[in-house]
């Protein structure tokens, strides 16, 4: 199960537990939907557990936020409705995201094919509801991976929670990735972190960042970002 039973430990809350379901219910409609919510490998240093689930949040409105701009999400459009329509569309028709030829089909499908009363939603707990969140914020970066080209990993929206960029930022940042032909997000959590050894990545890292700031505008330079991330990783990713 990886990704969730890894926020399950950190956490071990009701709300772990519905994430702990979230797996399941991945585990059954398709296995790429699993990309959603890797943020365990920076809760491990959050011990307060509100503040773990600030984060949870925090990263959850920041990717359907950037799905709103590169995935033309329909703005009424809950992620945890996408996922109630995710486990409804299994459970009647079987059907499930290695069934369609993309995540963005498949998440077509589930608009246009599979409703909701809406007394399916209420009634339902913090839990429930987060786990079928879970669900429809991993296919929304399954559906923008495939879009445009580039692997958005845990890491890589750890990378952009902990220097603070906005939603209307980052479809920059993919395109300084897509350019400088670096298509795996997780290397700029890297450098940032100062982790990344290898020389060849960490420049091409370095250059993605660079064409961002020159880019985005402004004054904020790579140093800046760079001091943003070390800032909120000693401090336990609090943003006030």
């Amino acid at each position: 199960m990886g990704i969730f039973s890894s926020i399950s430990d950190a956490l071990g809350s009701a709300l772990s537990r519905g994430l702990s379901k979230a797996a399941s219910l991945c585990a059954s409609i398709g296995s790429k939907v699993k990309v959603m919510y890797g943020v365990s490998k920076f809760l491990e240093g959050v011990p307060e557990l509100e503040l773990a689930v600030e984060v949870i949040r925090a990263i959850g409105k920041i990717i359907v936020s950037v799905s709103d701009i590169l995935l033309e999400k329909p703005a009424e459009e809950a992620p945890e409705d996408l996922g109630m329509k995710a486990e409804k569309c299994f459970r009647e028709e079987r059907l499930e995201e290695r069934d369609f030829e993309s995540a963005q089909a498949y998440i077509e499908y589930l608009r246009s094919e599979i409703k909701l009363d809406p007394a399916e939603k209420e009634g339902l707990s913090e839990e429930e509801l987060q786990k079928y969140a879970a669900v429809g914020v991993g296919l929304y970066v399954q559906a923008m991976e495939e879009r445009y080209g580039v692997k958005l990993e845990p890491e890589f929206w750890r990378a952009v929670y902990r220097t603070r960029l906005t939603a209307d930022q980052i479809p920059t940042l993919i395109t300084a990735m897509q350019e400088g032909e670096m298509t795996d997000g997780a290397a700029l959590d890297g450098y940032l972190s100062g982790e990344l050894k290898d020389t060849a990545v960490w420049t091409r890292a370095y250059d993605v960042l660079e064409a961002y700031t020159r880019a985005a505008g402004g004054t904020t330079t790579v140093r800046d970002l760079r001091q943003s991330y070390l800032r909120e990783e000693q401090t336990g990713d609090s943003q006030e």
